[in-house]
């Protein structure tokens, strides 16, 4: 599996882009927000012959589905995403006009996505974990032959998501990393929703609100 990691739009999401050999691609947290940043993931797939062949959520909170709508347009795909962030993705745009932002009404969804879930694309198969406390519904995703973890704003290295937003609690949000994360093996590669990406180990020894 190949990973593509973009950083878009002004809260700096990290969307990433899977691939396999044969150019069959996943989009994880679409957040491309302007024409440029549209630009550069249309041109990344055409330059490189991949074939879009899904779209998932991590959660719904603005940031992560800003280029949601953008995806089912261009390529006809709908996100997929757990059902517990329903109200937060249908909110998005009132929640966007709070921080003086303008976002595209969000595509169709569908709420699909539950704890224990197998998505194959492909080569690649990724294995969905609900990680609630950041939202309700946040889900990371395993791909086990490379020993990666798209862990949301679950879990960052050296600190976790946020608790205070509709949906967040602390005490579920460590329970659910302690659980669903920190249970994985330690050489696994945490790529987070935001910033840059780690260990299980180092977020074990190093991430103040667990080592």
């Amino acid at each position: 599996m190949h990973i593509k990691t973009f950083v878009f739009n002004p809260f700096q999401v990290n969307t990433y882009l899977l691939y396999d050999d044969n150019k069959a691609g996943i989009v994880i947290d679409p957040a491309m927000m302007s024409p440029e940043e549209r630009h550069e993931f249309k041109t990344y797939l055409e330059t490189h012959g991949i074939k879009l062949k899904k779209a998932l959520l991590t959660h719904g909170h603005i940031d992560h589905i800003a280029g949601a709508a953008w995806i089912k347009k261009e390529f006809g795909l709908s996100p997929t995403a757990h059902a517990a962030d329903n109200s937060l993705i249908n909110a998005a745009e009132m929640h966007a006009e709070a921080f003086g932002i303008k976002i595209d009404p969000p595509a169709e969804v569908n709420y699909k996505l539950e704890h224990g879930d197998t998505i194959q694309s492909g080569d690649i198969t990724l294995h969905c974990r609900l990680v609630p406390g950041h939202s309700t519904g946040s889900i990371a995703f395993i791909e086990k032959e490379t020993k990666s973890i798209f862990t949301g704003d679950a879990l960052f290295a050296g600190s976790i998501g946020r608790t205070d937003l509709p949906g967040g609690d602390y005490d579920t949000l460590i329970h659910a990393i302690q659980e669903q994360l920190m249970s994985l093996p330690p050489d696994y590669t945490i790529y987070p929703g935001h910033g840059p990406k780690s260990t299980i180990q180092n977020e074990k020894t190093g991430n103040p609100y667990f080592s």
